[in-house]
């Protein structure tokens, strides 16, 4: 969508409740004129509908309670679009940038923002989230051509968030970029920690393999601040805890 209509965020908020009540009387005003925006908020809302009647109820128990694998991402698990991830990730719009992160300041930037229990939250350094919290991602590229996110756990897991399973960084452009999908914790406990890498050509996940499963499985480790150090990249980490307080 062009910068004069509301982001796709916004309008996923709009439909789960999320917007303040001048937010939504806004998003209702510019919906009263755009036919391509009212086209989308009727394709969100069917999702939600199909979501919440024919999905949820099964696949909620199943998600926390299984231990392995230890993520999941909702179009690969429940082999639903990006709209239909945002009925389980109620979705917030964005704010100015806090700097909650670990990273290069004035550099690219990385958010994480949570759905967990009722409450919509940026996940910022040590925060506690628990089994079934939905997970999603929003990059500011700087101007860089390609992005990584992978991460390490306390249970011993290595994942590749962004490309998803993938084996080396993917392409991004544009000045805020929200990744598609959610990824749902499992029922595993103890800090996990993420790394978005920002580069000017691809960086394959086996140079950063070795690092990872180093730190991966030490829960002490994953709470330190640590960067990768990938060569020619720009990071941020950000890390949380799994299982409640």
């Amino acid at each position: 969508m062009s910068p004069s209509h509301p982001s796709i965020l916004a309008l996923d908020t709009y439909v789960l409740g999320g917007l303040s009540a001048a937010e939504r009387a806004q998003t209702a005003q510019h919906l009263k004129g755009c036919e391509a925006c009212r086209a989308r908020v009727a394709s969100i809302e069917a999702d939600k509908n199909h979501f919440d009647d024919a999905v949820l109820p099964g696949a909620l128990p199943r998600l926390r309670a299984a231990a392995a694998p230890r993520t999941f991402t909702l179009p690969r698990a429940l082999g639903l679009g990006l709209a239909l991830a945002a009925g389980l990730a109620a979705l917030v719009v964005w704010a100015p940038r806090a700097p909650a992160p670990d990273g290069v300041k004035g550099g690219p930037a990385f958010q994480v923002v949570a759905r967990h229990g009722t409450q919509v939250l940026p996940v910022r350094g040590g925060e506690h989230l628990s089994p079934g919290d939905a997970l999603r991602f929003v990059a500011e590229p700087g101007g860089r051509a390609y992005l990584l996110v992978v991460s390490a756990d306390a249970s011993g897991g290595v994942s590749v968030y962004q490309p998803y399973g993938g084996a080396e960084s993917a392409p991004i452009s544009g000045a805020r970029v929200e990744l598609p999908g959610s990824i749902v914790l499992d029922s595993s406990k103890g800090p996990e920690r993420l790394w978005a890498l920002f580069s000017d050509a691809p960086i394959p996940v086996s140079d950063l393999r070795p690092q990872l499963q180093a730190l991966a499985g030490h829960p002490g480790a994953l709470r330190e601040h640590r960067m990768l150090r990938a060569p020619h990249a720009s990071e941020v980490t950000v890390w949380f805890e799994k299982g409640s307080p």
